[in-house]
């Protein structure tokens, strides 16, 4: 996949990382949609384990110390899975190509970095949100590229700053792709959602179908969000090194 390498008089390439996202997932499904899905399974199955009947709303019933427990597995199980595609994507976009084992053992080596970097900024969005959409967005798209910065570059804790740096003159081109993105994977979603819906009410058996119904949805999401890092990633580089 070629890659700009002289610096654009706007940040408007990065909006052009958006299609080579998806044909990218397409082109290696067979290999990076089951890293994805992985994780989204385990999260979704840990929410159904926690979670009372969807007939009680009483907030006390939901918000116990499980939840949050459960609310903690999951980022940990989403850091996880981007993180697998990211190093997965990366090689392929190389030519190259490793076993999971291998992807398994990089994450596992940054660890510290992934949780501690992530958490932090997952609060800090969080509050932005709080203050409107716009603050959280922009937030998300000073640090973007946080992931592929440890995992890539080994940035370690320092990846926050690294990602601010890189991103600095194309944030609001990173916006603009993140919310083309959000809309193409929230058409994708609500697709199925007809389908998972159908399959919640059957019970039973339905409800595993209606899990992973919702748990490929989240993989297909995760993982164009995490392509789209990689190609951010290596677009921004590429800029640096003029």
């Amino acid at each position: 996949m070629t890659l700009p390498s002289n610096r654009p008089a706007s940040g408007t390439g990065i909006l052009t990382l958006i299609v080579p996202s998806f044909r990218l997932l397409f082109a290696n499904f067979g290999i990076l949609f089951p890293m994805a899905m992985a994780p989204a399974i385990l999260a979704d199955a840990a929410f159904i384990a926690i979670l009372p009947e969807a007939e009680i709303m009483d907030p006390a019933e939901i918000l116990t110390p499980g939840f949050f427990l459960v609310v903690a597995a999951v980022s940990v199980l989403t850091y996880i899975m981007m993180a697998l595609v990211i190093l997965a994507a990366n090689d392929r976009i190389d030519g190259h190509h490793s076993s999971l084992e291998h992807y398994l053992r990089s994450v596992l080596r940054d660890a510290v970095p992934i949780l501690a970097c992530g958490t932090l900024l997952s609060i800090a969005i969080a509050v932005g949100l709080m203050f409107l959409i716009v603050p959280g967005l922009y937030i998300t798209a000073q640090f973007a590229v946080w992931l592929p910065c440890i995992l890539l570059e080994g940035a370690g804790m320092g990846a926050l700053g690294r990602a601010r740096n890189l991103t600095r003159g194309h944030r609001w081109p990173l916006v603009g792709a993140m919310v083309i993105i959000g809309l193409f994977t929230l058409v994708i979603n609500l697709l199925g959602e007809p389908l998972m819906l159908l399959a919640f009410d059957a019970g039973g058996i339905g409800t595993v179908v209606g899990a992973l119904i919702s748990a490929a949805s989240q993989a297909f999401t995760y993982a164009v969000i995490a392509i789209f890092m990689t190609l951010a990633w290596r677009h921004l580089t590429a800029l640096e090194r003029g």
